[in-house]
């Protein structure tokens, strides 16, 4: 679909122009984001010790509890063949 928007513009300075306007915003933007987090320091305050955490709760609401955390398979070429072999 990118190639496809590409291809349509047929100038390649003007996709050049947007490509360094695109690198430039998320420079910018990245460079906000470290600033604000060194000014605010979110979670600086909190004395939380991993260790005293209940990870049944944790379980709980991502999913794990119910066997529904793996997404995706780890080996997907592994995976390709055994659908070939059938």
């Amino acid at each position: 679909m990118i190639v496809t928007g590409i291809a349509a513009v047929g100038d390649v300075k003007a996709v050049g122009r947007v490509g360094v306007k695109a690198l430039i915003y998320f420079t910018c933007a990245s460079v906000f984001g470290l600033i604000i987090a060194n000014v605010f320091q979110p979670g600086a305050g909190l004395s939380i010790d991993p260790s005293t955490l209940d990870t049944g709760a944790i379980e709980e609401k991502s999913g794990e509890a119910k066997g529904g955390g793996r997404l995706h398979p780890g080996n997907h070429y592994g995976q390709s063949h055994r659908c070939l072999r059938r």
